[in-house]
């Protein structure tokens, strides 16, 4: 949301420093996550699923934020969908984080 005020391209680089690094960090947690949760047997085709998915998933947005960007202009569309993922982030935390540290751990297999 930032990136879509700046109009310093020393803000724009640190920004998109940021950003990058948060997002390449996110998808080796949530690489790392997937492959230590779910049993031998079904790895494979759940990191082919997951792949296809994020992998197919990014050229919709992108054409979607493109068709947006075209009508409301770059920063309009920016903020739009910087403002969607923080709401996303919000509603993820508040149903997804806190009902799992609310959660008692089980007990351990002896």
């Amino acid at each position: 949301m930032i990136f879509s005020f700046a109009t310093s391209f020393w803000l724009c680089a640190a920004v998109l420093f940021i950003v990058g690094f948060a997002a390449t960090s996110q998808m080796a947690a949530t690489n790392t996550i997937i492959q230590q949760r779910v049993p031998d047997e079904m790895r494979s085709r759940l990191m082919a699923v997951y792949a296809t998915m994020f992998m197919g998933v990014m050229p919709i947005g992108a054409l979607i934020a493109g068709v947006v960007a075209k009508h409301i202009g770059a920063p309009h569309t920016i903020l739009i969908f910087g403002s969607a993922v923080l709401a996303g982030c919000l509603v993820f935390i508040s149903r997804v984080v806190m009902k799992v540290k609310g959660e008692e751990p089980a007990p351990a297999l002896t």
